[in-house]
């Protein structure tokens, strides 16, 4: 995972001019070509003390200011902004009879002066400078917010680890090793036991009726955050969930040389907390245990790959989304299209392979049904285990995949609908797209386009935007946060592009519709 931040020319910093003589103010901001030196002015004002109370509501980047007014002084601000901890740059406009007092400002950081009158050239040299600063302390804030979100979402890429370990899905081993040290800088991959092993919920049904009042959805995103958390010498995952039970993969994180005595205890651990926390009483298979990350991922790509080679089981898995989007389209002739694509490359595996493919499919379905809130039989998961051969199994495929579209007759385009619509709020700081949620929701563009635009009248992407500009004024409403920090945080890597689409959809600049609001002038709505 990779982020980045694009700073340069496409960032306009905003300037606030200030000075008592009106020609002098309209000389810099008529003169001098604000846009080509990456600013924008967001205000102009006559006294220091106006600039001061702006400052104590909005941020600004860039004051250019006189050091002598009527009432407040460029002194006062510089002073304001040192003694807040502001990280807005004052540059000082001097006559040559207050240099004692443009030095003085100094000790305040204010960035530098220029003499009376004013050289437009020299300005501009000076602000050119200014704006590498200002490039290089937003890259270091960038940098910065980087390591946060690595940290923040360390997590989140070891459970794409494990899972990826456990599926046989690392191809490289220099980029597993390389990935694991990066996860695990204190650990030696060559010596760090793991197991796999499968956990049944022996009163999972019952605990759903008497114990738990939410979906069992909810109840599975709880025990892998459980599992993730838990403390010990194994660092456990859950791979994927199977009805009334879990798969779980654990990495030693302690020395050991028994691998079976640490999977016995670390599970027998495991599953005895299950019951302190939950009241799930467990029992577990017989674990599949590994020497290391190395032994474990060729094991499990020599499993996927049994009898298959890498094209065919792509094949597979792209015969198995447009089955769940068949499903969720509800289209009976597409469904029937593709159960027979995918039965004939069912054919070309083994039938062990095939029946463990075909139960894993159905366990994924499941889990993703229930996510997005559509049907899935109760017990059909495991009927791939009664399949005698393959005409049997692909009869049982049928016959799933028929009761699931009979399942979600009514209703269905409307939950899917709602859930997208809190899908894209939940994450509008994110660069979502309609490619985005059609993944999301197992869905072609085309079909969940179309049925969006019925359930709702309106348009997908004017609904992002239309959440994403809420989002937006919503932060702009906060005097912390710079323009360009608002677009950042909701989607747009492009200063301008944000700009261009605020504009379009209220009328006003970012800048302008922040003025307006601590203004008070009409027309701005919260």
């Amino acid at each position: 995972m990779a982020i980045k931040l694009e700073i340069g020319a496409d960032i306009m910093y905003n300037v606030l001019l200030a000075d008592d003589e009106p020609t002098i103010l309209e000389g810099m901001r008529d003169l001098i070509d604000w846009d080509r030196l990456g600013f924008e002015i967001t205000a102009v004002m006559d006294d220091g003390g106006p600039v001061i109370a702006y400052l104590q509501t909005r941020p600004v980047d860039v004051v250019i200011t006189d050091v002598k007014m009527t009432y407040r002084s460029g002194l006062d601000i510089a002073r304001y902004v040192h003694e807040n901890g502001l990280n807005t740059k004052i540059l000082l406009i001097s006559g040559y009879k207050e240099v004692d007092l443009a030095l003085e400002a100094i000790r305040y950081n204010a960035v530098c002066y220029i003499l009376k009158p004013i050289d437009v050239a020299d300005l501009e040299a000076q602000l050119a400078k200014l704006k590498i600063q200002l490039d290089a302390e937003r890259q270091r804030r960038s940098n910065e917010y980087i390591l946060d979100y690595y940290k923040r979402n360390l997590e989140g890429l070891k459970d794409d680890f494990f899972i990826e370990l456990a599926t046989g899905s690392f191809i490289s081993e220099k980029y597993l090793t390389t990935m694991f040290h990066l996860l695990y800088p204190h650990l030696d991959y060559r010596r760090c036991l793991c197991f796999l092993v499968n956990i049944v919920f022996e009163n999972y049904d019952e605990f759903l009726t008497e114990n738990w009042k939410h979906t069992s959805g909810e109840l599975y995103a709880v025990l892998s955050n459980y599992i993730s958390m838990f403390s010990g010498p194994v660092a456990f995952r859950m791979i994927y969930k199977a009805m009334g039970g879990i798969r779980v993969l654990g990495i030693a994180t302690e020395p050991s040389d028994d691998v079976d005595k640490l999977a016995e205890q670390s599970i027998r651990f495991l599953c005895k907390s299950f019951y302190e926390s939950f009241s799930l009483r467990t029992k577990s298979d017989r674990p599949e245990t590994y020497s290391d990350i190395i032994a474990l991922s060729r094991s499990r790509r020599e499993f996927t790959g049994s009898n298959t080679d890498t094209e065919l089981r792509n094949e597979i898995n792209e015969q198995e989304k447009m089955l769940n989007s068949a499903l969720n389209e509800g289209d009976e002739r597409k469904l029937s299209n593709t159960l027979a694509k995918f039965g004939d490359y069912l054919e070309e595996l083994d039938f062990k392979t095939a029946k463990i493919t075909v139960k894993e499919m159905f366990e994924a379905f499941r889990a993703q049904r229930e996510e997005i809130g559509g049907f899935f039989p109760s017990d059909d998961a495991s009927l791939a285990d009664t399949a005698e051969d393959m005409p049997s199994l692909r009869q049982i495929i049928e016959n799933v995949f028929r009761e699931i579209i009979r399942g979600n007759v009514g209703g269905g385009a409307d939950n899917l609908v709602e859930r997208a619509k809190r899908y894209i709020i939940e994450n509008i700081t994110e660069d979502i797209s309609l490619e985005d949620i059609a993944e999301k929701f197992y869905l072609s563009q085309h079909y969940f386009s179309r049925i969006f635009k019925v359930k709702t009248g309106g348009n997908l992407i004017d609904f992002i935007i239309d959440q994403k500009i809420e989002k937006a004024k919503a932060l702009l409403r906060d005097p912390h946060y710079k323009v360009y920090e608002v677009s950042a945080k909701i989607g747009y890597r492009s200063n301008r592009y944000f700009a261009k689409v605020f504009k379009n959809y209220t009328g006003y600049t970012p800048s302008e519709y922040r003025s307006r609001f601590y203004s008070g002038k009409g027309g701005v709505n919260p």
